[in-house]
């Protein structure tokens, strides 16, 4: 699944997809707090390397790969996209009415922390 705004995309296999989706209603909530200028820290992984951020002060829904560094430290790299919070919404209803019609396809994905090679 490929995810595309203007300036840049993200690929994810079938499996980190599945795991992004099932944060989609906790990444929903963060961004109903930021528009309600609420308080909001939501930074969560999803496999790869790829973290999920919403962060009061940035009107975005940053997707974005991290590395590590010698000393554990977690920066960003350049792979990944910020979705402004119309293409967030926009993202979110229409993925929301395919998994409501399509849901079944979803249900035979394998979470690659649930497969015996992680």
């Amino acid at each position: 699944v490929t995810i595309k705004n203007q300036k840049s995309s993200v690929t994810f296999p079938a499996c980190r997809w599945k795991l992004l989706t099932e944060y989609f209603v906790e990444i929903k909530e963060g961004v109903d707090k930021l528009q309600e200028k609420e308080h909001i820290k939501l930074f969560t992984h999803i496999g790869g390397g790829f973290y999920i951020s919403v962060t009061t002060g940035f009107k975005c829904v940053d997707i974005r790969r991290f590395r590590r560094t010698r000393n554990g430290q977690l920066l960003p790299t350049m792979d990944g996209l910020s979705l402004h919070l119309c293409e967030w919404n926009t993202l979110f209803s229409h993925v929301s009415k395919q998994m409501a019609s399509n849901y079944t396809t979803m249900n035979d994905v394998v979470l690659c922390a649930d497969q015996l090679d992680h």
